[in-house]
């Protein structure tokens, strides 16, 4: 008889699926011990470029300037609210009030709900993208609670599969 894991699988079963990912695995008492099935791709592609940056707000200015001299929109994520409040304050000094929005949690819930949907609006699945550069400025808020769209990530460190 084969050797089996906690779940029931064979070491066999175990192995070939080990190198999958990502891996999708059910369990239902009383039903089949596991079952797991690789999600089919989406189709889609997106060529990814990471490259570090110094964590200087004069250098992150900089690149910013460069990456949207013909338009378009940044995405900087900072790791809390203090970081995006700061930095923010000075991509404003910079590119200017219009051109810099901010998104964080400690916002109260109606603003943070309108904020959203502005965020939605503008950069969401079906937004209606205006002319020249904007960058929004957040915290972790905008990476698990909202469907946006932008043409550069600035992030400070984070767990890669959530960056990609």
């Amino acid at each position: 008889m084969p050797e089996t894991d906690r779940f029931g699988d064979t070491a066999a079963e175990a192995s070939a699926s080990a190198g999958t990912y990502p891996l999708l695995t059910a369990v239902s008492p009383g039903g089949p011990t596991v079952v797991r099935q690789p999600p089919a791709a989406s189709g889609r592609r997106t060529d990814v470029h990471v490259q570090p940056l110094d964590d200087d707000l004069t250098i992150l200015a900089d690149r910013l300037e460069d990456e949207l001299s013909q338009g378009g929109c940044a995405l900087v994520v900072r790791n809390t609210v203090d970081r995006a409040q700061e930095a923010a304050g000075r991509l404003r000094e910079r590119f200017g009030e219009e051109r810099v929005t901010v998104a964080h949690s400690r916002f109260v819930a109606a603003d943070r709900a309108r904020k959203d949907v502005e965020l939605l609006d503008r950069f969401g699945p079906k937004s209606r993208r205006l002319e020249g550069a904007h960058i929004v400025v957040a915290t972790q808020v905008v990476e698990q609670s909202l469907d946006l769209d932008f043409d550069l990530l600035v992030t400070d460190l984070a767990p890669v599969d959530l960056i990609l």
